[in-house]
């Protein structure tokens, strides 16, 4: 009579355990793939885009500013010059840069030195634009007092503008119907001013 072999091995058990076995490989091999994958998108972004993501980082932060032209000098027969450009400052502020918690201080240092509404220039620090002046053509006291308070969003920009010579009366200037005058944005208007707008103006950069 044939007997049967006995075995304390049992299948079962065996086949669990594989397949738990095979699950862990198959996570692992996943987790694997899914890490290359992360990786290689950092190394493009780092590597192979960095050069783009520099200029769109810096084209948000940066803005050319085209430098404006020392206005001519105006002379006599003698040499001596009739027309002198005065350096003079102008404050702006970019309010995008400037956070709610700063706004008090920054309005109330602006006012105070530079004699401003303190409720306009809150008005234009809530509106978050990217540039607002606040004042023009002041002198380089009120420049110097305003730049030691170190205002956030604040900046000054320098200026020139065009001072005559007095004339023989009070409140007059010499020669102002043959030289004129330039107005605000600095354009000849009237005498020579005017007459030499393009050669006096110069060219910018």
């Amino acid at each position: 009579m044939a007997t049967r072999a006995l075995s304390s091995r049992r299948p079962g058990k065996v086949e669990r355990v594989g397949s738990a076995r095979l699950r862990v490989i198959s996570m692992l091999a996943v987790a694997i793939v899914l890490a290359g994958m992360v990786w290689s998108r950092l190394a493009y972004w780092q590597v192979v885009q960095h050069g783009q993501l520099a200029v769109a980082a810096q084209a948000q932060y940066r803005e050319l500013v085209e430098l404006p032209a020392l206005r001519g000098a105006i002379f006599d027969r003698n040499l001596t010059q009739l027309v002198v450009n005065t350096t003079v400052y102008s404050a702006f502020v970019s309010p995008d840069q400037v956070t709610p918690g700063q706004r008090d201080t920054v309005a109330g240092g602006l006012a105070s030195v530079l004699g401003v509404a303190k409720a306009s220039v809150m008005t234009i620090l809530q509106s978050n634009a990217k540039f607002a002046y606040i004042a023009r053509r002041f002198s380089k006291t009120k420049a110097d007092s305003l730049r030691a308070l170190k205002l956030p969003g604040v900046g000054l920009q320098e200026e020139t503008q065009r001072s005559y010579l007095p004339g023989a009366y009070s409140g007059t200037t010499l020669g102002s119907d043959l030289l004129g005058f330039v107005n605000w944005n600095g354009d000849g208007q009237g005498g020579l001013e005017q007459k030499y707008q393009k050669l006096l103006a110069g060219t910018p950069g």
